[in-house]
């Protein structure tokens, strides 16, 4: 289990639970791309790395640590399954801020497969989607 953003981003579990404001973090931290399958190197001593990561592309031996290098590494799958709740108690500007970032995060999780856009699956709770085509 993570609980650290900092790990979260570089180690990508398989399973990520957080609240919409973690999204909120998306403008200002460019780490948090990764969570979206948006890395480009992987170091051997402290995980996946996206751009606009300010780290070295290596790093010396530390104690038992041995000397470490990023390598390049392919884009990531983005997540294919996003289960919403709650949302529905968010209103007024929040939930206006919520309902753009909702936008752009199924943008980036969508990815091509030949030709073809794959969005992730949407699980929702009834009372958030109920009056949706409104």
């Amino acid at each position: 289990m993570l609980v650290v953003d900092e790990e979260i981003s570089r180690l990508l579990p398989a399973l990520l639970i957080a609240t919409v404001d973690k999204f909120a973090q998306l403008p200002w931290k460019g780490a948090t791309q990764m969570l979206f399958g948006q890395a480009d190197k992987y170091c051997d001593r402290h995980g996946f790395r996206s751009p606009d990561l300010e780290d070295s592309d290596s790093h010396p031996k530390v104690g038992n640590l041995p000397r470490a290098y990023s390598t390049p590494h392919a884009s990531l799958r983005p997540p294919d399954l996003i289960i919403q709740d709650e949302l529905h108690l968010i209103a007024g500007p929040l939930g206006t801020l919520v309902g753009l970032y909702e936008t752009a995060i199924d943008h980036l999780c969508t990815w091509m497969v030949g030709g073809q856009a794959v969005r992730p699956k949407v699980i929702a709770a009834t009372a958030t989607i109920r009056r949706a085509s409104d």
